[in-house]
């Protein structure tokens, strides 16, 4: 039987595995992920006599997590006899799969091997200490070049200083020259005040957080012509711009935003715009949705309603954590909004946000940060003796798991959702070393998840999901907890 094995993503400069094959095993293949640019080294090593082996290793181009044939071969290496086969390569960030074969005329006999990353690894995977540039401090020195995801190759530009737009088919309709004045809460468009300033932070960290599950960068820096423009077929980077401001008096008196239905995949650099005066005076949270809203129409989805209304504004309590809306409704009144398939009752719309969004928009889901098993858990890291750790559930399959040892049995852990506008609901699951679940922690009408125990002094897991709360007349499935999350706390 062919022999698959996940690595997981790379956090720790050694990682071994061992390995072997029989007439009717052909291959081993073993899979990780590297989540920014590095030097790879794999070694493969302890062949067994008389035999060798024919190393290589494959970039996964289509995002799928199966080694196949439409897989790019990167690298490999063959070694005459037994000898080790070295792979040393600049590796982007994505997933790889390393692949053991047989090669040479007695291949029929038993193979064995190592394979090793070795302490000479340079990879620069996310680890558990690595604040996220959505969690940083406001530094308004900063506030027209944050990224969330720099590394992208797609980009959604949040372009608050004003813009004048010409050339695209808003021209045609509107006139050849649209002119939408900066952001402004005060009656000044000359300047950002201190507080327009840090409102334009937090709008960022709340569509940052909508989009934090898939690989595209929401960014308040201009980025060039060519980035915002899909020039070719084989064009691999570009994006959309969102014009934010003024109150949109050119396309129709009271509106909050509007965008081409697929137009992030469109040629030319033809904006959606968000009409920030009319969306309660350009308050945070009223703006960020529309934000949200307008460029997820770009992506291809539509509205979400009900058998009365075209834009759904959600259900349960609005003054709660989980008073729930749909991003493509109207969720200016529920904190919690998140990407829907209409499975709330009356849903007009069933469309599927999530496989539209990865499915035909040159991105794809984001790359797992942590392990989905026990076996692979990442160990929680420390601050000053405080315990520190951010993470992303991905995908609604996502469950990230941690370990950390505790000497006295004394633990205490906070796990909350991204601090502004969050979308993931938090199931916490406790193990003890034998993998036997001791405690989970999902409070009614709360997002977050919190464990205070005295246990005994010993290795233990942690398991982070997103789940659902209720049933769908007042709640919502797990199908949009989605998101950002840290851990803090203490183990003693």
């Amino acid at each position: 039987m062919v022999t698959f094995a996940d690595l997981g993503t790379f956090t720790r400069n050694f990682i071994s595995r061992n390995g072997e094959f029989r007439l009717l095993d052909r291959t081993d293949v073993f899979k990780f992920r590297v989540s920014n640019n590095g030097q790879i080294k794999l070694n493969l090593y302890n062949i067994s006599a008389g035999d060798n082996a024919n190393f290589r290793l494959y970039r996964n181009t289509k995002n799928n997590g199966i080694l196949d044939f439409g897989k790019q071969k990167v690298a490999s290496f063959l070694q005459g006899s037994n000898a080790n086969d070295v792979i040393n390569y600049s590796a982007s960030s994505g997933t790889y799969f390393a692949q053991v074969r047989p090669y040479a005329s007695g291949s029929n006999g038993i193979v064995s091997d190592d394979l090793e990353l070795p302490e000479s690894t340079t990879t620069t995977g996310i680890t558990a200490t690595t604040k996220p540039n959505t969690y940083q401090p406001l530094s308004p020195n900063q506030v027209f070049s944050l990224n969330s995801n720099p590394d992208a190759d797609h980009v959604i530009y949040l372009d608050f200083d004003g813009h004048t737009t010409t050339n695209t088919p808003w021209n045609q309709n509107f006139g050849n020259s649209i002119v939408t004045p900066a952001y402004d809460t005060d009656g000044d468009t000359s300047n950002f005040s201190t507080a327009e300033t840090e409102t334009i932070w937090r709008i960022w960290q709340r569509v940052a957080e909508d989009f934090s599950p898939f690989n595209v960068n929401v960014t308040t820096a201009q980025p060039s012509d060519d980035q915002l423009k899909k020039t070719s077929n084989s064009d691999s980077q570009w994006g959309i711009r969102v014009v934010i401001g003024g109150d949109g008096s050119w396309f129709q008196e009271g509106t909050g935003g509007v965008g081409y239905i697929n137009s992030f995949n469109w040629n030319s650099d033809t904006p959606t715009f968000v009409f920030s005066e009319n969306r309660a005076g350009g308050s945070e949270k009223a703006v960020a949705e529309t934000i949200s809203h307008e460029v997820a129409h770009t992506l291809g989805l539509t509205h979400d309603g009900n058998l009365t209304n075209e834009y759904y504004n959600g259900h349960g309590n609005g003054s709660v954590e989980t008073g729930w809306a749909p991003i493509m409704g109207e969720g200016n009144d529920r904190n919690l909004t998140q990407w829907s398939k209409g499975e709330y009752i009356g849903a007009s719309n069933q469309e599927d946000d999530l496989d539209i969004i990865t499915g035909q928009n040159g991105f794809g889901y984001r790359l797992d940060d942590y392990s989905n098993s026990l076996i692979g858990a990442a160990a929680l890291s420390f601050n000053d003796g405080q315990v520190e750790t951010y993470g992303i559930i991905e995908q609604n399959n996502d469950i990230d798991w941690f370990t950390f040892n505790s000497t006295t049995g004394n633990i205490a852990l906070d796990i909350q959702p991204f601090e502004r506008g969050p979308n993931l609901d938090i199931l916490a699951r406790l193990y003890n070393a034998s993998g036997q679940l001791i405690s989970s922690s999902n409070p009614i009408g709360s997002l977050s998840a919190s464990f205070n125990l005295n246990l005994y002094p010993g290795q233990y897991y942690l398991s982070i999901d997103g789940t659902g709360q209720g049933n769908l007349v007042t709640g919502y499935s797990d199908y949009g907890s989605l998101g950002q999350y840290s851990i803090t706390g203490t183990v003693a």
